[in-house]
């Protein structure tokens, strides 16, 4: 019976002396396919918002959208949800936003990526000439799709961008409703593996 902590005793071959290993199958706690939802303040700034995006950075919960052709974006505390606090962006025009453990991105319409690493002071990194979205960022690298629709990545927080080897014809690079994950590899410590998944028109 394992349904509490077991004492399993190792004897040595000779068994001159032994050692006591706690044992516990640690378990699901909860009810099967179950999931727990607390109801927060309805924030009525964010229905009149368009194309609603959010994304975890850090200690917040940043959520960005856009009202008449101005992006806008707010944060709260992860702990909180119920205080919303409006972000101050490098220029109003932004078009879309990416982020990783340290940096928010954002490509405005300049054009020009910049970056912050609190979401309040923003540095210009480089020009975002013929890159059309920013899609995601991995520890090392950011991704973004080109005007022509080409997948590019920039090593040096979007200073400068080259084109990323996709190994196939890039008509099959999603174009629409676009979502980046980036997972540190658990067997090479620099390497990070990123996914990418989205929609496209292509049949």
């Amino acid at each position: 019976d394992l349904s509490k902590p077991r004492v399993l005793r190792c004897y040595a071959n000779d068994g001159s002396w032994y050692r006591d290993y706690t044992v516990e199958v640690r378990v699901h706690k909860e009810a099967e396919d179950s999931v727990y939802w607390q109801e927060k303040p309805v924030q009525e700034t964010f229905s009149t918002l368009s194309d609603l995006r959010m994304f975890s950075f850090k200690e917040m919960v940043v959520t960005y959208g856009y009202k008449d052709g101005q992006c806008k974006a707010f944060s709260t505390l992860n702990t909180d949800g119920d205080n919303w606090s409006e972000m101050k962006l490098p220029v109003s025009t932004s078009y879309s936003f990416a982020n990783n453990d340290n940096r928010i991105f954002v490509l405005t319409a300049e054009p020009a990526v910049y970056s912050s690493e609190n979401g309040e002071n923003w540095t210009r990194e480089g020009n975002g000439e013929n890159i059309s979205k920013l899609l995601g960022a991995s520890r090392s690298e950011l991704y973004a799709l080109s005007s022509d629709h080409k997948l590019m990545k920039s090593v040096n927080n979007g200073g400068t961008w080259e084109e990323e080897y996709t190994g196939n014809d890039t008509e099959f690079l999603p174009s629409s409703e676009i979502s980046v994950l980036s997972i540190p590899s658990k067997t090479n410590s620099d390497m990070d593996k990123v996914v990418m998944i989205g929609n496209r028109d292509v049949e």
